[in-house]
């Protein structure tokens, strides 16, 4: 009789399966311990695609963020220079109106235009001076400023801004109160040049209100990206574990069924040997 032990492809098999459930274990462990679904994952290459396009948007997010985070820093440069033009402004429109009266001396017409005079060149000097990152805002010489404020070409936000100097707002650098008829034509300057101001003032708002506008969209955006790429990328914990589980219970049979291709051709051949002690017993 015929006597066949066929444990070795029994263990070839159990082998190869032992092999697959460890590197799935691998994969899972790797998944777990990064937070990343895709990690070491060749069945979701897909995921792993969509996953680094969606995070490159969400840096170009970061970046358009910080975009307007600077723009709105320079809007806030150039409208605190605005106002203190304006204040410039309203002291000089006061000095005009004390010097348009008839009352007054040559000695105080003079003292007022002196503070006059000094008045407006402060106006300049701020005008000369405001200034971000190095580019002067109100002097005339910035003119339109584009401000990335999305991912792609196109998304900006335009911001004018303007000129501020004494010549531009109402012609204030010929005015003088050393009489009250020039002074009264002071007053009409300085009265075109506070209309002037508040229009630039009034225009800047409009940008930092587009920009605060463009910050709020972004950011709706960026959070649903997130979630969108949280939903990609990010490991599933119940679900990993649970296949782990499942995996570690699949490589422990196989673990067994090995074990046992290995014992079986011992046993056979002990088995053999018993017979063959009995038969000679007989």
């Amino acid at each position: 009789m015929e006597l066949r032990v066929n444990s070795k492809r029994f263990g070839e098999i159990s082998g190869r399966r032992l092999g697959a459930v460890t590197d799935r274990l691998d994969s899972g462990y790797s998944r777990l311990s990064s937070g990343d679904r895709n990690a070491r994952s060749g069945g979701h290459a897909s995921g792993r695609g969509i996953g680094a396009s969606v995070r490159a948007r969400l840096r170009g997010m970061s970046a358009a963020r910080g975009n307007i985070q600077h723009g709105l820093s320079m809007v806030k440069t150039a409208s605190s220079g605005l106002g203190e033009i304006g204040e410039s402004l309203g002291h000089m429109r006061g000095l005009a109106l004390r010097a348009a009266t008839g009352t007054l001396s040559a000695e105080d017409r003079a003292l007022l235009d002196a503070d006059f005079q000094a008045q407006r060149q402060g106006m300049d000097q701020v005008a000369a001076q405001t200034a971000f990152n190095g580019q002067r805002l109100l002097d005339g010489t910035a003119g339109t400023t584009e401000i990335q404020t999305g991912v792609d070409p196109g998304g900006s936000v335009s911001i004018d801004l303007p000129d501020a100097t004494s010549a531009n707002l109402g012609d204030l650098q010929s005015q003088d109160l050393l009489t009250s008829d020039a002074a009264s034509a002071a007053l009409a300057n300085i009265d075109n040049a506070i209309e002037a101001l508040s229009a630039q003032q009034g225009e800047l708002g409009a940008a930092e209100n587009r920009l605060h506008q463009a910050y709020s969209a972004l950011a709706s955006r960026r959070m649903s990206l997130a979630r969108a790429d949280s939903h990609i990328s990010d490991t599933d914990l119940a679900t990993e574990i649970t296949l782990l589980m499942q995996e570690r219970i699949a490589q422990k049979a196989a673990v067994s069924v090995m074990i046992q291709a290995t014992v079986e051709p011992d046993r056979a051949l002990e088995l053999l040997g018993i017979s063959q002690m009995r038969r000679r017993g007989r």
